[in-house]
């Protein structure tokens, strides 16, 4: 589908010369202030990933695994750079598989949380500002019952996740084929999910995990507001909340190559054409989005692993 776009996109461009002119309008200054945006969204992500392992590990060798975690996030498809995150905690701070990847799938769930939320005020502006088609009532209520059973899923995992978490273990120690294999490495890792779920019970530490996925959300959309308006793309805030959801949804595309060449440009294509953004714009800006987010995953990737074998030397 995003390929399809993109085939789209550069059949409705009049020239290539059109193109590679919106990509010589690169306005560096916007892109310095795009790269500081990307250090402050990986500063916050590595906060959340302490916040959640109880400080378990230095701040600083927590900002160095996010910063190699995200270059290979965004080099490998399929979302395969998260197997990274897993193999640098336990390397660097010696804590455990299960409680890396607890950790990792808290910060999705909150993920999808926040982007949700996010899609959801970006729509309604949308329909304010009558920049979109205003909604059906059919419309108006799926999205509130979406939105409403996300809450609540979420509400009750962290309320009663304990109680589940010990319901399905006794069902695993009555049912001999869980005995051994991956069926029982999956059942544990599901408790372990759902009992680090009801450890965030307490109003105080559900309040500050959620505010923390939402900034890292926000920051991230502030990065791809500067690094459009590098592009000479200029959106209001609530558009950047839509358009920001796009990269995220070619993670989910089947056929994918290496850093998402194709899909990334496709979908942010297709998501600033749905805001009226001419083609030869949309498809020049996500171009430049791209290598923009590439380079910046490289030079903080590699400043971290330099970062690392400095300390490796000198512990």
């Amino acid at each position: 589908m995003a390929i399809a776009v993109l085939v789209y996109a550069v059949s409705r461009v009049e020239s290539a010369q059109s193109i590679w002119e919106h990509l010589g309008r690169f306005d560096p200054r916007w892109g310095v202030l795009a790269f500081g945006a990307n250090g402050l969204n990986l500063g916050l992500k590595a906060l959340r990933f302490r916040y959640f392992l109880n400080a378990r590990i230095r701040l600083r060798v927590m900002t160095r695994i996010v910063c190699m975690h995200s270059f290979w996030n965004n080099v490998l498809p399929y979302r395969s750079g998260e197997l990274s995150y897993l193999y640098l905690l336990k390397q660097q701070s010696g804590i455990t598989g299960g409680q890396s990847l607890v950790s990792l799938a808290l910060a999705r769930i909150f993920d999808v949380v926040a982007l949700a939320l996010m899609v959801v005020v970006a729509l309604g502006m949308g329909w304010f500002k009558a920049a979109m088609p205003a909604p059906t009532v059919v419309q108006t209520l799926v999205v509130a019952l979406a939105m409403t059973l996300l809450i609540m899923t979420l509400w009750l995992l962290t309320r009663h996740g304990n109680i589940l978490a010990t319901q399905i273990q006794h069902w695993v120690n009555t049912h001999t084929w869980f005995a051994s294999g991956w069926p029982m490495h999956i059942a544990h890792k599901v408790t372990e999910t759902l009992q680090a779920l009801g450890a965030l019970r307490k109003p105080s530490a559900l309040f500050a995990f959620t505010v923390l996925s939402l900034a890292v959300w926000l920051s991230d959309a502030g990065l791809m507001w500067l690094a459009l308006k590098a592009g000479h793309v200029s959106l209001f805030w609530w558009q950047t909340l839509w358009v920001s959801l796009f990269p995220v949804l070619s993670a989910l595309i089947p056929m994918q190559g290496l850093a998402g060449v194709g899909t990334f440009e496709g979908t942010l294509t297709a998501g600033l054409a749905l805001l009226g953004v001419p083609a030869a714009s949309a498809l020049g800006a996500s171009l430049l989005v791209h290598l923009q987010l590439l380079s910046f995953s490289a030079i903080l990737g590699g400043m971290a692993y330099a970062w690392h074998l400095r300390a490796r030397r000198h512990p």
